[in-house]
């Protein structure tokens, strides 16, 4: 094994620790399937369960009864993955296994120039060798950069048309505690009688399924250095996907939601053209999203670029002289429709009516930062 290889290996270790996924190993000479370079696949299913994660400051956040797996077939929502079984579907059949399956990773470490089609770019046109048929769905890579392409195993799925991975998650509750809270007291005793900290519920009974249809996670190359405060590497992710149905009750302002889709099956079909490259290429008249929203990300280092808010009066003629920090920076858009087909408010169940959001067209640039 080369050392490119070795040290490709090493990184997704350390991920398959995280994710707790079953990962199986092809064959050097059959990865492929990204430039036609010699790389890594990985081949995943996983079901993921999380009694309670509490963020603690004086008081806390806790988010209760997390689960994460494939896509609940019944007529229920959600997953129908549940960490108690001992036995689960072995992923022959895609649609109804439920893990969340059907899931193939891709890694290379690029040279110099090397082009990578997006993973919907394969879906909207391809390429072979170097003859891109969707020229805006590439990315032209640094040497060094990491490369991890999410596709799927199986492109058959009874259940839809395209090649897409089904999933399914749920979270029981999200909310806040007071100072007093012992992590785990709720899980402990779920009635919630053995803590005594006083609780405001934001959401709760959060169910929600779809499809993933395609990702990229780029992490780039081009060293540890900063220009006008940005950092020169990036962590890059466009991800494709489809809320199919989502429901939950938004508790502290007593409404419940059902029947929530997200989606691109109106109006623009097609995605927004922005390459990785941070250029925008000409629109292309074969690239249509397929019925998938889309989300691009940019993650990166800003460094000397938020003001202070404790020191701002050295700049209104006090005495404090105003003091910049250090942050990191999300640099995001969306492009999708949206319906809301039940919306009603306490317990009665009566819903008010139907909403319909089509072409939203979202672009957001935050910086989070310590006070």
């Amino acid at each position: 094994m080369n050392k490119k290889l070795m040290s490709v290996v090493s990184v997704f270790w350390l991920f398959s620790q995280v994710a707790l996924a079953e990962l199986k190993q092809i064959e050097d000479a059959d990865l492929s399937d990204v430039t036609g370079q010699a790389g890594l696949t990985i081949d995943i299913e996983m079901g993921i369960e999380i009694g309670e994660f509490m963020y603690k400051d004086e008081g806390s956040i806790v988010m209760q009864g997390l689960r994460f797996g494939g896509m609940d077939h019944s007529a229920g929502v959600g997953t129908a993955y549940d960490g108690s079984q001992t036995n689960h579907a072995d992923g022959v059949d895609p649609s109804g296994n439920n893990l969340f399956n059907n899931a193939r990773v891709t890694v290379d470490v690029a040279s110099a120039g090397e082009e990578f089609n997006w993973a919907w770019g394969e879906w909207t046109g391809g390429f072979t060798g170097s003859n891109f048929l969707c020229r805006d769905c590439s990315y032209v890579a640094n040497d060094g950069d990491l490369i991890i392409h999410g596709t799927v195993t199986n492109p058959y799925l009874v259940s839809r048309s395209y090649q897409a991975v089904d999933f399914g998650i749920e979270l029981d509750k999200f909310a806040l505690k007071d100072s007093s809270y012992v992590a785990g007291d709720d899980i402990v005793d779920a009635s919630g009688t053995s803590s005594t900290a006083q609780s405001t519920t934001i959401f709760s009974n959060m169910k929600m399924e779809g499809y993933m249809g395609g990702f990229d996670w780029i992490i780039e190359n081009k060293g540890n250095g900063f220009t006008d405060g940005i950092a020169d590497s990036k962590i890059k992710i466009n991800t494709f996907f489809e809320i199919t149905d989502m429901e939950y009750d938004f508790n502290i302002v007593g409404v419940r939601y059902e029947g929530i889709k997200i989606h691109n099956h109106r109006g623009n079909l097609s995605y927004f053209h922005h390459d990785q490259n941070d250029s925008t290429r000409p629109p292309s008249t074969q690239a249509t999203s397929q019925g998938f929203a889309q989300s691009n990300n940019h993650i990166y280092a800003v460094k000397d670029a938020v003001l202070r808010i404790d020191s701002a009066a050295g700049l209104n003629g006090g005495s404090n002289v105003a003091d910049y920090v250090d942050g990191v920076a999300f640099q995001s858009r969306f492009r999708g429709d949206m319906d809301i087909t039940h919306l009603s408010f306490g317990d009665t169940g009566m819903s008010i009516g139907e909403q319909y959001w089509t072409d939203m067209d979202f672009q957001t640039n935050r910086v989070l930062s310590a006070h």
